[in-house]
């Protein structure tokens, strides 16, 4: 299973607010989050990317700590970001090319450490993965 250490950091129209979280997830639980958040974007009749980026920069007017169902959509929002960025794989066979970690499999074998970073009209995830230690 692989581990996803995220720090989210919001900062939209003055407004601040940090939430960082755990989540420990096999590739069918990844495919699950993944489906999830594409089905509501496309209910919402949106992209994904639009989607997740307009659930995030809702966060600092969110009472996410008093309310569990925002924190859970506001975490898989973040997740789903994450999962969507491409990283450089030390295994493949080309280290320059990206691969992307949206590969369930792969995924699922990473302990991952990402910060993702909402300001105004601007995302960046600066992430750092490497296989799980056995």
């Amino acid at each position: 299973m692989g581990t996803f250490n995220i720090a989210v950091d919001v900062d939209v129209d003055g407004k601040k607010q940090e939430l960082a979280f755990k989540w420990t997830a096999d590739a069918d639980q990844i495919r699950h989050l993944v489906d999830c958040i594409e089905n509501m974007a496309v209910r919402a009749e949106v992209t994904s990317q639009a989607f997740v980026y307009g659930t995030l920069r809702r966060l600092p007017a969110m009472r996410v700590h008093e309310e569990g169902d925002k924190q859970e959509a506001l975490m898989m929002a973040a997740a789903y970001a994450v999962l969507k960025m491409a990283v450089a794989d030390e295994q493949a066979d080309d280290p320059d090319r990206p691969r992307r970690i949206l590969d369930f499999d792969f995924a699922a074998t990473q302990d991952i450490t990402a910060t993702l970073t909402v300001h105004d009209n601007e995302m960046h995830v600066r992430i750092n993965g490497r296989p799980i230690a056995h």
